[in-house]
């Protein structure tokens, strides 16, 4: 259901009538920034506790990024980008946890993500098949990772502590590739605002390196959903 979806946006998109785009054959013809929530997860099992292993799931973050576009044709542009962007997961379970830096066990609810932040340079191929704004994006990614931090949140409702007590703690995160290398798809529509043009626009953002940060030597790769809202000039 989610492919035939994406196929009948793609047709009703590539559908529109033709037109120049972008105004302006070659050269530089936009730059402008964004700014958008991303949804991420690890695809891959990853053990959050000593002896436990549970599925990723997603957590939210903030991605906001600038870009130039230069036209090599009247529908189709290079896109030069830069981006900050946070990716990572979050976990959640049940069962007897250990509490790091003391020697206490308790059988409790818990919580634990990950967050990697990155400053993120994607290559992309633009096409705009109509005047009426809509576009497709594509290309390659080159990320360059500036830490990670795992935290972890253990509920003690089921302890002797006072309901609604909980137990934290952050771990750096170690042993993490300083580059990742990714693909991007993505669709958009950008409508015109006076001299300016408001976009809004939603992409996939697939990563090939391994990002493993358990003791577990498992292959663990980022996905990434942005969606977010733009201004170019």
């Amino acid at each position: 259901m989610k492919l035939q979806s994406v196929l009948v946006v793609t047709v009703v998109l590539l559908s529109c009538p033709a037109a120049a785009a972008f105004g302006k054959t070659t050269g530089l013809v936009e730059k402008g920034f964004r700014l958008g929530i991303d949804f991420s997860t690890l695809r891959g099992e990853i053990a959050t506790f000593p002896g436990t292993t549970t599925d990723p799931g997603r957590r939210t973050g903030v991605a906001a990024g600038a870009y130039l576009l230069y036209a090599v044709s009247p529908k189709f542009g290079l896109e030069s980008e830069l981006w900050y962007i946070t990716k990572g997961a979050k976990y959640s379970g049940s069962g007897l946890v250990g509490l790091a830096g003391t020697d206490l066990v308790v059988d409790s609810d818990w919580t634990s993500t990950a967050k990697i932040n990155y400053i993120e340079s994607p290559i992309l191929l633009r096409f705009a098949p109509a005047a009426r704004g809509s576009y497709l994006v594509g290309g390659a990614a080159l990320a360059i990772n500036l830490g990670g931090k795992l935290t972890t949140e253990v509920s003690l409702d089921r302890t002797s502590y006072p309901p609604g007590a909980t137990w934290s703690t952050d771990e750096n995160l170690k042993g993490l590739p300083s580059v990742e290398i990714g693909a991007i798809v993505g669709a958009g529509l950008q409508i015109p605002a006076g001299s300016s043009k408001i976009s809004l626009e939603g992409r996939y953002n697939v990563g090939f390196s391994s990002i493993d940060f358990s003791s577990e030597s498992t292959d663990v790769k980022s996905g990434t959903f942005v969606i977010s809202a733009g201004i170019g000039f």
